[in-house]
């Protein structure tokens, strides 16, 4: 597992909870802009947990 601090803005896409095989889990998708050569570049992190404050927290974003 890799814990990652990022600051940025949440997706066109709502936060979804997903129920499987392997458990319930939240996702969300993440915009982080940061430069480069001069240039803005956004990179896209997808975000999902298996925590139980994570998923209740789905519900409001």
């Amino acid at each position: 597992m890799i814990y990652t601090h990022t600051i940025g803005r949440i997706g066109a896409k709502d936060c979804r909870v997903i129920t499987g095989t392997h458990g319930t889990f939240m996702a969300v998708d993440i915009a982080v802009d940061d430069y480069s050569k001069g240039k803005q570049i956004t990179t896209w992190v997808r975000v999902k947990s298996s925590k139980e404050n994570h998923i209740r927290l789905a519900e409001y974003l």
